[in-house]
């Protein structure tokens, strides 16, 4: 007998978990939230430079990862791994302008 299909569970890398939220603010206000220094230290953990260009490496107090993909005002996409998880998460942030 076939092990059953978990809720999304992928067939090679894992889990993949979506969400969608919306504000009531403009695609620039969330991306300049999502990217400034304080935004990126609420979401990644505190760090002093965080640099926004792909394939750049970072450090936080709370891990550390890669920055894949940045498309000013739209998306980006980085790996993250806590200190103590034995494989990297990959992270992605969409700012889709709301009509």
């Amino acid at each position: 007998m076939e092990n059953p299909k978990i809720i999304g569970q992928t067939k090679t890398v894992g889990f993949q978990v979506g969400v969608r939220r919306t504000f009531p603010i403009s695609q620039e206000e969330a991306w300049n939230l999502v990217t400034s220094q304080d935004g990126l230290n609420l979401w990644l953990g505190e760090s002093k430079n965080i640099i926004l260009e792909p394939g750049q490496k970072y450090i936080t107090k709370s891990g550390y990862g890669e920055i894949r993909v940045v498309k000013p005002l739209q998306q980006l996409r980085l790996t993250w791994q806590k200190i103590e998880w034995e494989k990297a998460a990959t992270v992605q942030v969409r700012i889709i302008e709301f009509k």
